[in-house]
């Protein structure tokens, strides 16, 4: 069984990387045409999962640039469909797309809504509870099914021109700024957040109280009426929710 494992590992490696190829596994020829099939089928993936972006590079551009990645990022998940998860940073910093660096933002937002739209569900905290989760010093976490992105660029036009199934739209002049990917029923919506927000939904990554997630976003700064603009707005989108059982914290815990 070792000697089979042993031959399966090689192979695997071979695949990715052919000048490490024992000669036991076979002819370099032959070997090749698997190597083609997998970075096919691994191209044919980022498509699925990236189409904004391969509306903006066009065919042969993506085809390139995902074969690229392809190359030195083997899935780590057998569910093709997940497949991606470093292509945005990848273009980031992709030389030839050094003047269109705003495409690796709407591959980010892509593979985020990819994400959410796989995410596990979970009831969202509603506005009416808040002052009991204060109280009882539960705790609070951003929803599984909602993600935080922050882009380099000011692309909410031309990400909703995408949308539409158009070819693109100029990007706007507010420059970076953060979004909420968010899961409402079976729709993926996509709004923007102000900093204290995206902060604020950071600090509530994993399970944490909220007083103390409140107080940690004070003491950096923050006004208390921003505070409340905050942890209204995520609340309003959603994206916040008590897990489920809710664990509560000894009074005085600091």
């Amino acid at each position: 069984m070792s000697g089979l494992l042993d031959w399966q590992r090689s192979f695997i490696d071979a695949m990715h990387r052919p000048q490490a190829t024992p000669p036991q596994l076979g002819h370099k020829a032959g070997l090749d045409v698997y190597r083609n099939n997998i970075r096919s089928s691994l191209i044919e993936a980022l498509k699925e999962a990236f189409p904004h972006t391969l509306t903006l590079l066009g065919e042969g551009c993506f085809s390139a640039e995902a074969a690229s990645y392809a190359a030195t990022s083997p899935p780590q998940d057998p569910r093709l469909s997940r497949y991606g998860q470093g292509f945005a940073d990848a273009l980031a910093r992709a030389p030839a797309l050094a003047p269109y660096r705003f495409v690796a933002d709407i591959a980010r937002l892509e593979h985020a809504r990819l994400q959410v739209s796989h995410a596990a569900e979970a009831v969202p905290l509603e506005a009416s509870n808040i002052g009991a989760v204060l109280d009882d010093q539960r705790l609070v976490q951003a929803r599984p099914a909602s993600r935080t992105i922050r882009c380099q660029h000011d692309v909410e036009a031309l990400w909703q021109a995408l949308e539409r199934g158009e070819g693109g739209a100029p990007l706007g002049e507010r420059g970076a700024g953060h979004w909420l990917v968010i899961r409402s029923g079976r729709q993926v919506r996509l709004r923007p957040l102000d900093a204290a927000s995206a902060v604020l939904y950071g600090l509530l990554d994993t399970p944490t109280s909220l007083s103390q997630a409140l107080g940690e976003l004070a003491d950096s700064g923050v006004a208390e009426d921003a505070l409340g603009h905050a942890l209204g707005t995520l609340v309003g989108h959603g994206a916040l929710a008590v897990p489920d059982p809710a664990p509560t914290l000894l009074r005085g815990t600091p």
